[in-house]
């Protein structure tokens, strides 16, 4: 069913739908690496918080933004025309709600940039690779869109979704940490792809969307009463380069077919 869905809006991807009280998990091409776009914020904000706890860096520390040397982008500083002085933790929460490019690579610099990210997600066993500052991915995308894949930071859905599990679990931080990322996804403003999917007033998504080119995705985890969670990835890759509605609303209907069938039992959509 899933490929279906995909098939249907002219996609590929990569699927993982995992019950985290049971491990069961639903799957296609699981472990297809693809661009992750945005969805790399999160391991930004994972690797900050892993070295916060070490007493490495300082969450509380100010760092400047100036608009000739920040990421461009539509919300947040990424779109502001002065500079902006804001702490390293603050840097973090609009990278996570809003996907402020600005706040995400500043947030990446003062950590010791992609490799320092990779590092950390490395000693998580966490297969994803940071690559390169989001504003020269977009820059990449923006000028050349054919092109925009080349080099880009990439992962899985089985690596997004194990990430994930440990964020959910405290795992992969401090507990207070791990708390304040969850926090920090529930949060988020963008719900037209997993949250389409959810629309029940007590079932809960904690999500990060990724959006580049052809791609869209979203990762998170869907919160059901009684502790019920359920870790979702869909990272997706369009024919058409134009977005469309349908596309987005496709990762929720995929999130939804995962979720429902572990919920019945079955291990099939």
């Amino acid at each position: 069913m899933i490929g279906e869905l995909l098939r249907r809006v002219g996609a590929v991807g990569s699927v993982r739908v995992t019950a985290l009280d049971s491990g069961d998990s639903i799957d296609h091409q699981p472990h297809l690496e693809l661009p992750l776009a945005s969805v790399i914020k999160v391991p930004i904000v994972v690797a900050m918080a892993r070295r916060a706890d070490r007493g490495e860096v300082d969450p509380a520390s100010m760092m400047e933004l100036v608009p000739d040397r920040r990421s461009v982008g539509t919300t947040g500083i990424s779109a502001m025309r002065d500079p902006v002085t804001l702490s390293l933790r603050d840097a973090a929460y609009l990278a996570l709600t809003i996907s402020d490019n600005a706040a995400a690579d500043g947030l990446c610099e003062a950590i010791g940039g992609p490799a320092g990210v990779t590092e950390e997600l490395a000693a998580l066993d966490v297969p994803i690779t940071m690559t390169e500052p989001l504003c020269e991915m977009y820059d990449r995308a923006t000028a050349t869109p054919e092109l925009s894949a080349d080099g880009a930071s990439t992962g899985s859905a089985a690596a997004c979704v194990r990430l994930l599990e440990l964020v959910w679990r405290d795992e992969a931080a401090s507990p207070a940490w791990c708390s304040h990322i969850r926090d920090l996804m529930a949060r988020q403003v963008w719900q037209h792809r997993l949250g389409s999917g959810f629309p029940a007033p007590d079932v809960v998504v904690a999500g990060k969307t990724g959006t580049m080119a052809r791609w869209r995705h979203e990762i998170g985890v869907v919160s059901f009463p009684g502790d019920q969670l359920y870790a979702v990835a869909v990272l997706t890759r369009q024919d058409d380069p134009i977005a469309h509605p349908d596309h987005d609303r496709t990762i929720g209907e995929i999130a939804r077919a995962g979720v429902l069938a572990l919920r019945r039992g079955s291990l099939v959509p």
